[in-house]
């Protein structure tokens, strides 16, 4: 089992992303199972990206398995502390939780993070396509977000990321051009959102 996403849509592979984002909460330990050594299988290639990813989101994890083993209660898993002590059930609950973010953290690297900067503003101005009808200019906003990215892949220090923080776009020596590549969604993409769209409703149905 595999996940084979390379040929689709930017847009559709950010689309799928959110559409897992739903539907990872709602699967059964098989299912999460399932879906866990096809994610590791894309991660072959990038096992040291795919850590350092897991590695950075270490303290969120373990406090979610902290916060669920004081929070639910059950069993106390050491005896000894009687109340002071985390439950066996919520420690259980607490690492199935943490599974599922890792698992999401990890689909991000697989759909999201492995696009190219020019194909993922792509994918951003093809899906913010519906907002146009309530005043967005997509072409304004990716122009926005191709600046922000640029200035982020060369850093200027604490106050460069201050002024990124508070939406302050750094102004370049010279102008600079943008290439948009518009793309048209396929059928291919369109049948896979599509199936992952009722996938999703059949899930919490």
């Amino acid at each position: 089992m595999s996940i084979r996403t390379a040929g689709l849509h930017p847009g559709a592979r950010i689309l799928i992303y959110f559409l897992s984002a739903l539907a990872v909460p709602g699967l059964n330990f098989i299912q999460l199972l399932g879906l866990t050594l096809a994610v590791g299988t894309a991660c072959i290639g990038r096992l040291r990206q795919a850590w350092t990813l897991l590695r950075r989101a270490r303290w969120l994890l373990l406090l979610m398995v902290i916060t669920y083993g004081y929070s639910l209660p059950g069993e106390a898993l050491f005896p000894a502390l009687t109340h002071y002590a985390p439950t066996r059930e919520g420690m259980l609950q607490g690492l199935v939780q943490a599974w599922r973010l890792g698992l999401l953290l990890l689909l991000l690297d697989v759909l999201v993070l492995r696009i190219p900067s020019a194909d993922l503003l792509t994918g951003l101005h093809s899906i913010m396509r519906p907002f146009a009808a309530f005043g967005v200019d997509r072409e304004r906003v990716s122009v926005r977000l191709a600046l922000t990215m640029a200035a982020m892949e060369r850093p200027r220090g604490w106050a460069g990321m201050r002024e990124l923080l508070a939406g302050q776009v750094p102004e370049h020596s010279g102008p600079c051009t943008y290439l948009l590549n518009v793309r048209p969604y396929r059928p291919v993409d369109w049948a896979v959102l599509g199936l992952l769209s009722l996938g999703v409703v059949w899930l919490y149905a």
